[in-house]
């Protein structure tokens, strides 16, 4: 399987989040919760773009 980005509403709090997934099913991030579903696609669209360039950075 490859990666994946899955998202879904809760029923709990009716906040939709996603999970990025790698190819073993393992989650690799997960997300805050999103009022809409739109919302949260916007905010996979933005990691698709930012990760590439992102850097490791420790926090002190």
């Amino acid at each position: 399987m490859p990666e994946e980005f899955v998202y879904w509403k809760a029923d709990n709090d009716g906040l939709w989040y996603f999970h990025l997934k790698g190819p073993d099913n393992e989650i690799f991030a997960q997300s805050k919760g999103y009022e809409t579903m739109q919302n949260c696609l916007d905010a996979i669209e933005s990691v698709k773009r930012y990760a590439p360039n992102a850097q490791p950075c420790q926090k002190s």
